[in-house]
């Protein structure tokens, strides 16, 4: 060893000890792991017992029936009649191992093991039932022939490897003895050696065999062998012609390790593969990825590495590094990992120990992370926020006793309160069947009475006469299924408050599904629910405080009886309710409540909004976890320079984000939020964050989401959404929903802008709708349309007015500009445009030179996805009709110095006062308005505009045309040479477009609706998207039903036909389709109808 100590760490780090919790699992060999004197156990002879008393007839018969005479002849109590009657017994049973531990105990070893290669010598054939509680009356035994597969081992594999656990502590010439009997089956068919393989795993016994079975292709025999492998080379043979649902143990990972040692890695690594490749985030995975996690070797932890996309592979990653440091740290400074600076300064004694094994730009990564650890000074106790130094929670004042006035009680009626178009909008879902031969009173008897189908509530209450389903209503006791909360908003606009018992019995039982359907309802039930729901619900928190916002007047009526009554938990949730309305500028409509009980509630109202902020703490303050201290945390500067927070300041922090929600911070976190680096607050959430799921992503420590929203800045922006777009891949949808609020919390354009992009991307359905119904609670809040607030989400990147940027590198100028695409390209001092922005040379001003290199940089990256996003929504403005205010055209597409870029190669339309087409007009380069003549346009001041449709365009099209291609304008979607269709006469009248149907194209041309406004439908049995909706409104979608249908990846099933392609309401389906059940075609605006047929004929072309 050097003086440094690196060689002591290296070959500390390669040395494979088998965990002690994996020593249950392994199946020991001669030599290996785990290996103990034998101990039948004690269960064992009760299980033979009993299933021998109850196979008893069925093994007579399948002996009786056997075409091998030496089965049916085999001597009594010898190993052959052994294994005879084991395998007949346990067929259909289980419960070898409990045989091979009777063989043992009443025979010994060399019996036992081989009546256990005995059983590999048998086979039973059962024609009419493979896998059965109990075997056919025609099965029968008879010995294995050449021909027979090597399937249908499982019985034998136990036995042989119950028994090799006992030889592996046997003496040593009793090992001797049992390996020289055993060897007499050597001369067997192929499956029988390999048992011999699996029961003694002789390396010229396994090399030979292991061989045979790989050239035959033999996955059942390379299964079993993998029991028995002794080299690396072996196990990543066998692996790659065994699949992995073979891999349903967590037995045989560890088995294979146990023979090979850490150079199994390349064979298990080889298995998670598959996994990810064709089911991924299920079980095997978690079995896979613990056993690589132990490995020593820099192969593992690389291969690790290179699969950190994904999550479960990523705390894998994180649990090598704990257990080998040294290795962790030099392979995560040369790959410039994420974890490197976390683990440097969990490992600081490590690094002058692995430096020098670095390469220069590795040492060089360590050195600042080092460096910025070193220079953290701590800052004084009277520079930190008192908050932090002195906590409410160490010493708690004994609080006043809070006004409590009896007596008060809301006697407000039922009410509703229904947003403009909200009541039509639920009404209108209501399918249109035929309906004609309903007996709408006798089904109206069975629901009340709970003898009807499943789907007759639905029926009555959405579509059933008043007369006879307003009543029922009110007889009915609902109970919750899948159907009702899609039809239940019908029934609530239907028969309002008369709807909102029974609601509210479903409600109380499933929150998140009937929640939604109250929002329109105030009542003292209804408020003091969502008051328990705010207070108590993570899932229904956010619905809750929306219908509080909604409903302050009613909900303050509701609430102050509770609020100001006897402690305990409805005051407690009462109180949060009012802060809530209070916090959110409601006081007014409180106090008018209040004082509607009189002046003892009016003044007790008062106490609540003057007490202490800071003492509003939990009875009882959580503590940090383990992973959270202070000392694995990165520093939190303050803004004074005065240094970092020390270390409690720091866990006091932790502690306060504990108890905080990103919507409902506790009060101390504002003054230490205005007190700290913001920069470095964000690294420290996001270091919270990390760890957090580095440990796993316990659900009980999912404040760090919280924590993540309040304490983050764009950059974490950046960081999380890829990670929750990806989240529903892996099978953690819910938590992806959940940490959607983090884009919330922080608040930014650039957190909307993801948020945004989510909403219109993300490959989950349930994800999309839940982005997008964030997106609109921002937007009400605002009093904006989501649209509309999509617009104002358009970065600027720093561009100059007239839609430029100027490079400064000193002694030489460069101008950016953007083509049709929004793709930036750069002139010279000159105007000439450049190939490529050079980098600054020895003549350029340095610093001026790199800051104006690293600039251009950073903008195209930034312009490259906001390009798409906006060409592709300006196009479907066009197709769906959106339009726009004057004021709003010239803000977002005039004067917006990137999308007038957009704007100015584009045609747009004007609308009067009653919507008609009052013109065109194109955006001239001096910003002016020039029509198709060029000559000047006023907008008229109640005109909206539009992108204009060719439809839309008649005569002034062609002129169009001949002025953009006059000026050379290229435009950033096609516009002007767009084709149009539409339906033929047979087709306005039908429901159907039938000249679709039928046809059959490649799936990567059906996915290709994806971008242009359609939506995969959701998934339903094994996962398939049975097809595509393109959703007009509320009540027109249009359908393309597939078969076979999407299935995860492209390639799974190269083609799709397109079966159905129909209009309706929303609510047929294409498995039950009639013509009732579709609308008309000409019922669809021409210009959607074009489109649709534009997209489809695309698509079948």
């Amino acid at each position: 060893m050097d003086d440094t100590g690196v060689v002591e760490v290296t070959a500390s780090e390669d040395v494979f000890v088998m965990p002690e919790e994996w020593l249950e699992r392994v199946h020991p060999r001669r030599g290996g792991a785990g290996v103990r004197p034998f101990a039948a156990e004690p269960w064992s002879r009760a299980q033979v017992d009993h299933v021998l008393a109850e196979a008893g007839d069925d093994m007579a018969r399948m002996i009786a029936a056997s075409t091998s005479p030496d089965v049916r002849d085999a001597e009594a109590q010898s190993p052959a009649w052994a294994a005879v009657v084991a395998l007949t017994a346990t067929y259909g049973r289980g419960g070898m191992a409990a045989f091979a531990d009777v063989w043992i105990t009443d025979h010994g070893l060399r019996f036992a093991a081989l009546a256990a290669a005995g059983t590999a010598t048998l086979i039973i054939d059962d024609p009419a039932a493979r896998y059965r509680r109990n075997p056919t009356a025609g099965a029968s035994i008879r010995h294995r022939v050449a021909a027979d597969s090597s399937g249908r081992f499982r019985s034998s594999l136990e036995a042989l490897l119950r028994v090799r656990a006992a030889l592996a502590a046997a003496p040593e010439d009793e090992f001797e003895q049992v390996s020289a009997a055993v060897a007499a089956y050597r001369s067997g068919l192929p499956h029988v050696r390999a048992a011999c393989s699996v029961l003694i795993p002789r390396p010229d016994w396994v090399s030979e065999d292991v061989a045979e079975a790989l050239a035959a292709d033999d996955s059942s025999r390379c299964r079993m062998l993998l029991h028995a492998v002794g080299t690396p080379a072996q196990a990543a043979s066998l692996t790659r012609a065994v699949h992995l649902h073979h891999l349903d143990q967590d037995r045989l990972p560890i088995t294979v390790v146990d023979g090979v040692g850490a150079g199994a890695a390349t064979a298990l690594f080889h298995w998670l593969d598959q996994r990810f490749q064709y089911s991924p985030g299920q079980s095997t995975a978690d079995e896979l990825l613990p056993v690589l996690a132990a490995l020593p070797g820099d192969d593992v932890m690389r291969g690790l590495l290179a699969r950190s996309g994904q999550r479960s592979v990523r705390m894998a990653l994180q649990d090598a590094a704990r257990r080998f440091p040294a290795r962790a740290l030099r392979i995560l400074a040369e790959e410039n990992d994420d974890l490197l600076r976390l683990h440097v300064i969990k490992h600081l004694d490590l690094v002058d120990q692995v430096m020098p094994l670095l390469s220069p730009a590795a040492t060089g990564r360590v050195r600042a992370v080092v460096g910025s650890w070193d220079e953290v000074v701590t800052a004084p106790p009277s520079a930190v926020p008192a908050v932090l130094i002195d906590p409410p929670w160490q010493n708690r004042r004994k609080a006043a006793k809070p006004p409590v006035v009896t007596g008060l009680t809301c006697t407000d009626p039922a009410s509703e309160d229904w947003l403009p178009g909200e009541r039509e909008e639920w009404a209108e879902r209501a399918s249109s069947r035929d309906d004609s031969r309903t007996d709408w009173a006798a089904l109206a008897e069975k629901v009340i009475g709970g003898t009807g189908q499943w789907f007759d509530a639905g029926a009555l209450f959405s579509r059933g006469p008043e007369e006879i389903a307003r009543p029922a209503l009110a007889r009915w006791h609902p109970r919750t299924d899948y159907h009702s909360p899609f039809w239940f908003p019908i029934a609530a606009a239907r028969f309002g408050t008369d709807a909102l018992p029974a609601l509210l019995t479903l409600a109380r039982s499933t929150p998140a599904d009937y929640g939604p359907s109250l929002m329109p309802f105030t009542s003292p039930e209804v408020a003091t629910l969502m008051a328990d729901w705010a207070a108590r619900l993570k899932s229904v928190r956010r619905l809750a405080q929306q219908w509080l916002l909604r409903h302050p007047a009613a909900a303050a009526r509701a609430l102050i009886p509770a609020a100001l009554g006897k402690a305990g938990t409805a005051r407690r949730q009462a109180e949060r309710a009012l802060l809530l309305l209070h916090e959110r500028g409601h006081t007014g409509q409180l106090r008018t409540a209040a004082a509607g009980y009189g002046p003892e509630a009016a003044a007790g109202l008062e106490a609540l909004f003057s007490a202490d902020p800071l003492a509003a703490l939990p009875a009882r303050m959580p503590s940090p976890p383990e992973w959270a201290a202070p000392a694995v945390l990165p520093p939190v500067r303050l803004c004074d320079g005065s240094g970092a927070l020390p270390a409690e300041a720091v866990a006091n922090l932790v502690r306060m984000l504990m108890i905080s929600r990103f919507d409902e911070p506790y009060a101390g976190l504002g003054p230490v939020r205005r007190a700290v680096d913001a920069a470095g607050l964000a690294e420290f959430g996001w270091a919270l964050f990390e760890m957090w799921q580095a440990t796993g992503g316990i659900a009980k420590d999912g404040w760090v989401l919280d924590a993540v929203a309040l304490t983050g800045d764009d950059e974490t922006v950046r960081r999380i959404t890829p990670l929750i777009t990806s989240w529903p891949t892996e099978g953690w949808t819910a938590k992806a929903v959940t940490a959607l609020s983090v884009l919330v919390g922080i608040g930014t354009d650039e957190a909307f802008l993801h948020l945004h992009r989510i909403s219109q991307r993300a490959k989950s359905g349930p994800l999309r709708k839940a982005a997008a119904a964030r997106l609109t609670d921002i937007a009400e809040s605002l009093g904006l349309t989501a649209d509309q607030l999509a617009d104002r989400l358009v970065p600027d990147f720093g561009l100059d007015a007239d839609g430029s940027l100027r490079l400064d590198f000193g002694a030489r100028q460069f101008m950016v500009g953007f083509d049709e695409q929004l793709r930036p390209f750069v002139t010279d001092g000159g105007g000439r445009r450049v190939k490529a922005l050079p980098k600054p040379g020895a003549r350029d001003d340095a610093e001026l030179g790199e800051a104006a290199y690293q600039r251009f940089s950073a903008l195209k990256r930034g312009v490259r996805k906001v390009a798409v996003e906006q060409v592709r929504r300006l196009e479907q403005a066009m197709v769906a009709g959106r339009r726009w205010t004057p004021a709003e055209f010239r803000r977002l597409f005039v004067e917006h110095p990137l999308m007038w870029h957009i704007g100015r190669r584009l045609v747009w339309v004007r609308h009067d006062e009653s919507g008609a087409v009052a013109g065109t007009l194109r955006i001239a380069e001096d910003r002016s308005f020039a029509d198709a003549d060029d000559e000047p346009v006023e907008i008229g001041a109640d005109e909206t505009l539009g992108v204009a449709h060719p439809l839309q365009m008649a005569d002034d099209l062609a002129r169009w045309a001949g002025v953009f291609g006059d000026y050379e304008i290229l435009q950033p979607f096609p516009q002007l040479g767009r084709p149009v269709y539409a339906f033929s006469d047979p087709e306005r009248t039908a429901g159907r477009i039938e000249r679709f149907e039928g046809v059959t194209v490649a799936t990567t041309k059906v996915l290709t609706l994806d971008r242009r406004g359609w939506r995969r439908q959701e998934a339903v049995k094994a996962g398939i998207q049975p097809g595509f909706d393109r959703v007009i409104d509320a009540g027109q979608v249009l359908t393309v039903h597939l078969d076979p249908g999407i299935v995860g990846q492209v390639g799974f099933d190269p083609q799709q036909k397109l079966v159905a392609v129909f209009l309706h309401d929303g609510s047929a389906s294409a498995w039950s389709l009639t013509e009732a059940d579709t609308l008309p075609l000409s019922s669809l605006d021409p210009i959607i109808a074009s489109e649709i047929l534009r997209d489809l004929t695309d698509v079948t072309g």
